[in-house]
């Protein structure tokens, strides 16, 4: 069907306002980033220094298949006999549990193709000084390189994050690079639509939560056991390294 018929069989629901807006998503963005935009690199990570490395992971799910994403999450809840009202931090897990939570997502990507499963690293010492002055920045461009191509065919898709990684001073800069990116540089149709959310709320934020610890880690602390687990259905890219 192609996206014009899609918009009048919608045009046709009984639908208005915010619920007419979202019955138009077919797909969901989720994402979510480990390690800091800091850029004090001359002090050891956690003594004084900021993070080496940062990590952004993402997952795009069409929304008939959320579902199987949250019961990952709640598998793990269950395994781990986490209290419903604790919200499960990747920096929380040991290894051991790493390691079984990236198998159970493994599985699950395996069983539906139709999902895609990412993350973009890059090594902060090699970002250019001028391009320091405000994170969000490399922030957005990291996003767009990592996921723009991956979505641009799709009708429409809502970008779900962690509201805690809006930061305040951006404002929209994040959703407009994005847009400006698909509509003028990629000639796409995809609608996006940012949606910050409570990641304690959402599980499938505390879902790529997870997937963004397992990559960093691998990289700032070399702790790579659940991040080689992964690797045979993420989508992995490197930014700066040379």
């Amino acid at each position: 069907m192609a996206v014009s018929d899609y918009h009048k069989c919608i045009l046709n629901a009984p639908l208005s306002g915010t619920a007419f807006f979202y019955a138009l998503m077919s797909h969901k963005l989720y994402l979510d980033e480990s390690g800091d935009l800091g850029w004090t690199l001359d002090k050891p990570f956690r003594s004084g220094g900021s993070s080496q490395f940062l990590s952004i992971a993402y997952i795009i799910v069409p929304n008939e298949q959320i579902k199987y994403c949250n019961r990952v999450v709640r598998d793990i809840y269950t395994l781990f006999n986490v209290q419903s009202n604790v919200e499960l931090k990747g920096t929380s897990m040991n290894e051991q549990q790493k390691l079984i939570a990236a198998g159970k997502i493994v599985k699950m990507l395996i069983d539906k193709p139709d999902m895609c499963i990412g993350a973009i690293t890059v090594k902060k010492k090699n970002v250019r000084y001028h391009l320091r002055e405000d994170g969000n920045i490399l922030y957005n461009y990291m996003i767009g390189l990592s996921t723009l191509n991956k979505v641009q065919t799709f009708g429409q898709v809502e970008m779900v994050r962690d509201k805690r990684s809006v930061k305040v001073k951006s404002g929209n800069s994040c959703i407009d690079y994005l847009k400006i990116k698909l509509g003028f540089d990629m000639k796409s149709d995809t609608i996006l639509v940012d949606n910050p959310t409570e990641s304690h709320t959402e599980l499938n934020i505390m879902f790529i939560d997870w997937v963004a610890n397992f990559v960093w880690s691998h990289y700032e602390d070399g702790k790579s056991d659940a991040f080689n687990r992964l690797s045979p259905v993420l989508n992995n890219q490197e930014l700066f390294f040379y």
